[in-house]
């Protein structure tokens, strides 16, 4: 509100003005102000809708030039009562975009809304400019005390804010003549402090709710982030299913678990139950539909998974139903965890624990073992040294020979049973980059450590081999084969006929190698035994009872098994076993 012509015309019109009756007044005011109160609301819906799209200071910019452009949309068609007195809403809408939006909405507002009312002109113009400058400064001030005290701008702080304000605006008629002045406040002063602050609270309300909602929006898809990366963190999914027509919703984190695209494909029951794996399906579907029969309010089952990949995932579900008054299901909701990680870790700490309990058993029996086998040749050294002295002060020279003979044998003994003790304390890691292997190559060197056994006793050795490369540590995988090999010619007893059988069989995703003789065979008890320390099938026979222990230790190096089969003593043995990762290429080796 402002004046633009001279005080002589303003006086003639207020004359007129205040000869006139109240009503008469007041009518075509109220029915202008509505006019621009309107535009007013409806610049504040686009304000909402920037406030919405642009937060930040893009948007604080954007709101400028709203605020601004409703200024001078106002100031372009006032409320002109008389030539000079212009009524509009340009006080309403700066010190609003101020009080909302801070200084730089304000700033950009003030500046459009003053080059407007200086290039107009008129003796009203310092009242005008006034009226721009008190209402953005006062927006401000407001604004940085909410902010200050983070108070929510409520109706009554709006209402308050609104007095404020247009009456600071009434005070900056007094730029005008003193005359003038009072007679603008006398007759303006009630429709201006009954009408603005109305119309401050209106739209203000407006933006405060925009603004509210904007933030709401803001936390809940803060809030749904949140959730969705505690969800892929946690491995953790959710979903719900309404009846009727089992209409399915998944989490982002749900779909991942199974494997599939978020929201690429409807999600529903059927589709679920196609990925839960065909050994499991008819036990989660069971336990679903009793829990909806039995009216249990939840329930949880594991069971597994099957990506489309074809990768096999462990989960947990947990499902609770929510049931009206008659107890029928309104709706379900559930949660699935994919717990294949943890699983694993639990068979590696089952492994683990296992192969603890099987070494303290081990290492009892080498304590006892050790402790007989290396007192067994030193009773012999000691006692045929005693015979040496002996055959030494009678000169017997053929004694003393046999003497010497019997001592090195046990002190031979000793050195057999020193170095497969120190090569079982050495195999437990493999620190050595593996090498490529023809398997060919591999069995003819293990072969060549035992020629002389097989050549003594005749073994028949037949060795079908296929085009095979290991990969691992080399000696160790020929120390894996020399020890089978030896046992097999070892026990192979009074045959006519010994044979020796070296072979590999594919079987469907595993590849098993095979030591097989037609020796004296294993009966079933000790079937269980032979690959522990120190255990040998005939206390009499040579060696230390440790090569077999040696085979498993390396077999499992590779993270394979080893089993023997064998019809009973007399029927012959094969001794079987796996190596996935000395089959498996490493990268280096890829060309």
């Amino acid at each position: 509100m402002d004046f633009s012509v001279t005080s002589v015309v303003t006086s003639r019109f207020f004359r007129g003005f205040s000869s006139s009756t109240p009503g008469n007044r007041m009518l075509p005011i109220l029915i202008e102000l509505t006019y621009n109160l309107a535009l007013l609301v409806a610049l504040s819906t686009v304000s909402g809708f920037i406030g919405d799209r642009f937060p930040g200071r893009g948007g604080a910019l954007l709101q400028g030039l709203l605020f601004g452009a409703a200024a001078v949309i106002g100031m372009l068609n006032p409320l002109i009562l008389a030539p000079g007195l212009i009524f509009d809403g340009r006080s309403v809408m700066i010190s609003l975009g101020g009080l909302f939006f801070g200084p730089l909405t304000a700033a950009i507002s003030t500046a459009m809304a003053m080059a407007l009312r200086i290039a107009q002109g008129g003796t009203g113009m310092p009242m005008g400019v006034s009226v721009i400058v008190v209402s953005a400064l006062l927006g401000w001030a407001f604004h940085r005390r909410a902010q200050g005290r983070k108070l929510e701008i409520t109706t009554p702080r709006l209402l308050l804010f609104g007095l404020t304000v247009h009456v600071a605006m009434l005070l900056c008629a007094f730029t005008l003549p003193s005359s003038v002045a009072l007679d603008v406040i006398k007759h303006i002063g009630p429709p201006v402090l009954l009408v603005y602050p109305l119309a401050t609270v209106l739209i203000g309300k407006i933006l405060s709710d925009n603004l509210g909602r904007a933030r709401f929006l803001a936390a809940l898809t803060k809030s749904e982030a949140q959730l969705k990366e505690a969800q892929a963190l946690a491995h953790l999914g959710s979903w719900e299913l309404v009846p009727p027509g089992n209409r399915l919703h998944w989490s982002d984190e749900t779909w991942r678990i199974l494997g599939l695209t978020p929201r690429n494909e409807p999600a529903d029951y059927q589709r679920f139950l196609e990925r839960v794996h065909p050994e499991d399906r008819e036990q989660v579907d069971r336990a679903y539909r009793e829990s909806l029969r039995d009216e249990r309010d939840i329930y949880e089952i594991e069971h597994r998974v099957v990506r489309p990949s074809g990768e096999i995932r462990q989960v947990l579900e947990r499902c609770g139903h929510e049931r009206d008054a008659s107890g029928r299901v309104l709706r379900s909701l559930g949660m699935i965890l994919d717990v294949t990680e943890l699983k694993t870790a639990e068979e590696h700490l089952r492994r683990v624990s296992e192969e603890l309990r099987q070494r303290n058993e081990e290492l009892e029996r080498f304590i006892y073992s050790v402790s007989h086998d290396l007192k067994s040749p030193l009773v012999t050294f000691k006692t045929f040294l005693g015979f040496l002295r002996q055959d030494h002060r009678a000169g017997s020279r053929e004694n003393m020979e046999k003497d010497m003979d019997f001592m090195a044998g046990a002190a031979a003994k000793m050195e057999r049973l020193l170095e497969d003790l120190l090569e079982m304390s050495r195999i437990g890691r493999l620190d050595k980059a593996p090498t490529r292997i023809e398997l060919g190559e591999l069995v003819e060197a293990a072969l060549a450590t035992v020629a002389g056994p097989i050549a003594e006793r005749g073994v028949e050795v037949r060795s079908e081999l296929p085009e095979l490369c290991l990969y691992g540590d080399r000696l160790r995988l020929e120390r894996l084969w020399q020890n089978l090999i030896d046992n097999a010619v070892k026990y192979l007893g009074e045959q006519a006929a010994p044979r020796v059988e070296i072979g590999v069989e594919k079987m469907v995703g595993e590849t098993i190698f095979f030591v097989r003789d037609n020796g004296l065979g294993i009966d079933p008890y000790h079937q269980r035994k032979v690959f522990g320390l120190f255990e040998k099938i005939d206390a009499k026979s040579p060696g230390s009872g440790l090569g077999l222990a040696l085979a498993k230790r390396i077999v499992e190096l590779y993270h394979g098994r080893i089993w023997v089969e064998s019809a009973g003593p007399g029927r012959g043995a094969c001794f079987r076993f796996t190596l996935p990762d000395a089959l498996r290429e490493p990268e280096e080796f890829r060309s």
